[in-house]
């Protein structure tokens, strides 16, 4: 997921997270999500089919941010949310929106670097196209797709 090219480009631009329930997916975005913001300074957006699932990841980020009093000292200003969307913002320009997934989640961003699609199995053309444009002007962005596997054989 964070290997370079010798032009320092991503060697996987559109990465896949498949993990089971409960076996670290979240952590995994979560480790990756910070790495962004505070080395590679990263413009971010985590997207979700569901707001409980963007909330939690924002919450788990923002308390780690909390937690450490040098990475919340880089803070731009505090982390706001409301009912269905999050930013955190540094000084350096880095910031990531967490949201739901909809049409209109990329509006007023002129750049994305890094794009998460968690519960990635149900996206479809609309939600991905909102966000493609501002992921164009990155010039080296990254999208992850994260899923837990589906379940074979379950009864309907």
């Amino acid at each position: 997921m964070l290997s370079h090219r010798d032009d320092g480009l991503w060697a996987h631009p559109d990465c896949l997270l498949l993990a089971t329930r409960q076996s670290g997916k979240g952590e995994i975005l979560v480790l990756r999500i910070l790495f962004g913001l505070y080395v590679l300074n990263e413009r971010q957006v985590y997207s979700a089919q569901r707001w409980v699932t963007s909330e939690a990841v924002y919450k788990r980020v923002k308390n780690i941010i909390e937690s450490r009093p040098s990475l919340q000292r880089r803070l731009a200003r505090d982390p706001t949310s409301s009912s269905s969307r999050a930013t955190i913002e540094l000084r350096t320009g880095a910031s990531i929106s967490f949201g739901v997934r909809s049409g209109d989640l990329g509006r007023g961003l002129d750049s994305i670097d890094l794009l998460v699609f968690d519960e990635a199995y149900n996206l479809s053309d609309q939600e991905v196209s909102a966000l493609t444009g501002a992921q164009l002007a990155s010039p080296n962005s990254q999208t992850i797709y994260a899923s837990t596997p589906a379940v074979l054989g379950a009864p309907p």
